[in-house]
């Protein structure tokens, strides 16, 4: 597993599962500070909003057939390789992504690729620090 940097607080990684064992339900966690960290830290970083909006489409383009049952695991296992070599790899070496965000998704991979459940479960940490992380860039708000 890649190691952990200084500005991604420790926090944000759920390296044993988005579920919480007792329950199987989500990690209430995943809701309220540990996306909210994740996002400041993002911002921090100069991710800017479209770039994360970019980054949540590519991942949203296969997590949402895969919910609706439209996409089976293995091909969803395989369009997130896509978007972790082109969105993330490319963008981080391109200078167009932070590579907080790569190592973000690193730090989270082998549990994304182990069950379709995970996955989405990753999916909906992504969607509430989407959701932390607010709509506009520093520049354009008011």
């Amino acid at each position: 597993m890649p190691q952990q940097g200084k500005r991604l607080p420790r926090d944000v990684v759920f390296p044993g599962g988005f579920y919480d064992p007792e329950t199987g339900c989500l990690r209430l966690e995943l809701f309220f500070t540990p996306p909210q960290k994740a996002a400041e830290c993002f911002r921090e970083a100069k991710l800017t909003s479209t770039q994360f909006r970019m980054l949540y489409q590519s991942f949203l383009g296969f997590a949402a057939p895969l919910r609706d049952g439209r996409l089976s695991f293995s091909k969803a296992r395989e369009r997130f390789g896509v978007f972790y070599t082109e969105r993330v790899v490319r963008q981080v070496a391109r200078g167009s992504v932070p590579p907080e965000v790569k190592e973000f998704i690193d730090l989270h991979r082998d549990i994304i690729l182990s069950r379709k459940e995970e996955m989405l479960g990753f999916f909906r940490y992504l969607t509430n620090i989407y959701c932390y992380f607010g709509d506009k860039d520093d520049n354009q708000r008011r």
